[in-house]
């Protein structure tokens, strides 16, 4: 049945869970990196440097001067320790710096906090207060090693909901923070006289002295803004009648779109997600129609704009009232698939299971223990990313977010999100146009569409709701 939002005409219920955006993509033809000199050779956004819209202002085109800032480390009037704007002016200029910090820099203590010096947001700010026209990075760790992933970004529109209306550039200098290519950045350091060893020493946290140069670069961003319309599909299945209380099962049926004139299909990011969920919804409405409808009902959400940054779950989550759901405290546990047709075939990674429940984690792996033949559980469980401090922070990066951070107890099944693709190697496929058809494991996610439907049936069909014992901060929803 339909379970989204009510048509505002007739006022019947419709599957659909609309959602207003606010679009922003750089005008090609008036962004540019240039080297008036021609000693670097042509510059191309994308390829050569990056900056990323929803945090880049408009700024005229200007041909600025060029220093290095070692690791862009600075203190504040009254402060203490190293400086890398010693010796140089920064004003008014391009501000080269390394991603990263030296060894045993600490953070920059401050009234309002203390900001890791390795972070680009806090070299960004420090560069600012020095009154710098612009920042690059080379050799951002996040950035420069995973540059097939994060360049397309860069080429494409990033998205807000429409009743979004933070800026996060609103109250702050039109300073452009920029990033270099590992192979454009070798090259700018080379030209600005840093040392051959300059990239090297930077991963190994070895001290770099600032240098003034003679090099200029010609700087110039312009934002296209615009609004769009999308929304999430839902459906529902409705229980026995005993409860109103809901479990969500959901997988996003966004990906990357078209960047550069190559079509990024999506086939397990997350092609697999929705035809699993697909699946696992056919099988639970022909139990339905068998007369064996679970307990609670089923929400099910093909959640649309999670590659721009979980919009639609997030909106689905906050909203509940418009949907069918009617309220976030009815749903009494949810089920996200994102990416479970690659990757070793008898393996899987779990996360969350037992972040907010220890009850619904024991379900979830009793499950899949009682699955295997010959006493074997169905998957082997890796729960490599399940740990709160897990560098990827896969928990914070896929759907089922946006119910967790509300209190609702979650699993999320993966074959690894791209975490564990070898990155930048020929094998490595995600958020990349080679991630197709051709490589999924059928038999697999065969497999993971039986584990989905046994938590999900199971979940449905207990006396009790999942008992949450670990409790999320009230703010965290914010």
């Amino acid at each position: 049945e339909p379970g989204g939002d009510l048509d505002p005409t007739s006022g019947s219920r419709t599957y659909f869970h609309q959602l207003g955006l606010r679009t922003m993509r750089f005008d090609t033809t008036v962004t540019r990196l240039a080297d008036p000199s021609g000693k670097l050779g042509p510059l191309t956004l994308g390829r050569d440097w990056i900056a990323l819209p929803e945090y880049t202002a408009d700024r005229p085109t200007e041909t600025l001067g060029v220093v290095f800032a070692g690791y862009g480390a600075s203190t504040l009037p009254g402060g203490s320790g190293h400086d890398d704007y010693d010796g140089i002016d920064a004003k008014g200029k391009l501000v080269v710096v390394l991603g990263g910090k030296a060894s045993g820099a600490d953070s920059l203590r401050t009234p309002m906090g203390n900001f890791d010096l390795g972070r680009a947001d806090t070299k960004w700010l420090l560069a600012a207060f020095h009154g710098a026209a612009g920042v690059m990075i080379v050799q951002d760790t996040q950035v420069s090693g995973d540059w097939p992933t994060i360049a397309p970004v860069a080429l494409g529109v990033s998205m807000k909901a429409a009743s979004d209306t933070t800026d996060p550039m609103a109250a702050l200098p039109p300073l452009p923070l920029l990033f270099a290519s590992e192979a454009f950045g070798a090259k700018l350091l080379a030209a600005l006289g840093a040392p051959t060893s300059a990239l090297a020493d930077a991963k190994a946290g070895r001290p770099l002295a600032a240098r003034e140069s003679d090099l200029k670069l010609t700087v110039g961003l312009k934002l296209v803004r615009g609004t769009a319309q999308t929304a999430d599909v839902v459906g529902w299945l409705p229980g026995d009648g005993s409860t109103d209380e809901v479990i969500g099962m959901g997988a996003h049926f966004d990906h990357n779109g078209v960047v550069g004139g190559q079509i990024y299909n999506g086939a397990d990011d997350d092609g697999s997600g929705t035809v699993t969920v697909l699946d696992v919804a056919e099988a639970l409405a022909r139990d339905r129609a068998a007369g064996q409808p679970t307990k609670r009902s089923i929400l099910i959400a093909f959640h649309t704009g999670e590659e721009k940054g979980l919009l639609g779950s997030e909106s689905l989550a906050s909203q509940p009232e418009r949907t069918r759901l009617g309220a976030i405290d009815r749903m009494a546990a949810m089920v996200n698939i994102d990416m479970v047709g690659r990757e070793a075939p008898d393996s899987l990674y779990t996360v969350g299971s037992a972040r907010l429940s220890t009850g619904f984690g024991r379900l979830v792996d009793g499950i899949n223990l009682g699955m295997g033949a010959n006493g074997r559980p169905l998957f082997a469980f890796n729960r490599t990313y399940d740990a709160p401090n897990d560098p990827e922070h896969i928990y914070e990066r896929s759907d089922h977010y946006s119910y967790a951070k509300r209190g609702v107890p979650i699993v999320f099944f993966t074959d690894g999100m791209g975490a564990n693709w070898r990155k930048n190697s020929p094998a490595d496929d995600y958020h990349r146009p080679t991630d197709d058809v051709d490589k999924i494991d059928f038999a697999k996610m065969t497999r993971v569409t039986r584990l989905v439907y046994a938590v999900v049936r199971e979940a449905a069909d207990r006396p009790e709701r999942p008992v949450v014992d670990h409790p999320v901060a009230p703010e965290s929803a914010e």
